[in-house]
């Protein structure tokens, strides 16, 4: 079956073609994945500024560090990297629980998918069967048993094996029983 055929039936189905949903949701994955790495990129830049700014005030001169002014330095240098690493901290847990929901989704739209392809292939193999010529004589001698002539209906019944439990047997949908 051509493509043409597949995405006919799928616009018909979905109201839309499959490939272009697909494309649209990996379009809309790579834009999040796009704004979570910004986002992480300033976070780091920003912590980067503090560390630097931080590790600079330490190499001042001990000289410089005496006195209650130094001490009061000292203490909100210390406040600072606590806040500093308490933010970085609950930054870290946001971005873990912002990608696990990510992935969560990512993981639901791959079921979605392939959901979407299974029921592809179920309408396409309806098609098949509706298409095959063989298989619609069959079918249309089944389910029209009013258009048959009375020694024709009572001889597709004696066709018709009974279920049977032969270990050689298999069953097959157009001819009910093919015994080996």
């Amino acid at each position: 079956m051509s493509m043409d055929v597949l995405t006919n039936v799928s616009e018909n189905v979905c109201g839309d073609s499959v490939p272009r949903k697909i494309r649209k949701v990996e379009e809309e994955e790579v834009k999040k994945g796009d704004r979570i790495a910004q986002f992480i990129c300033e976070r780091i830049a920003h912590c980067n500024y503090v560390e630097l700014k931080m590790s600079s005030e330490r190499q001042q001169p001990a000289a410089e560090l005496t006195g209650q002014k130094s001490a009061d330095q000292a203490n909100d240098s210390a406040k600072h990297a606590r806040i500093v690493q308490r933010k970085t901290l609950a930054l870290l847990s946001a971005i873990d629980a912002r990608t696990t929901q990510e992935l969560q989704e990512v993981e639901f739209i791959a079921e979605d998918v392939s959901n979407m392809k299974n029921t592809l292939r179920y309408i396409l193999a309806r098609v098949d069967k509706l298409t095959n010529p063989v298989e619609r004589k069959q079918r249309q001698a089944t389910e029209r048993p009013w258009s048959k002539s009375p020694e024709e209906s009572t001889s597709s019944k004696a066709q018709q094996l009974p279920p049977h439990d032969c270990p050689k047997c298999t069953f097959c949908e157009p001819c009910h029983y093919s015994c080996h």
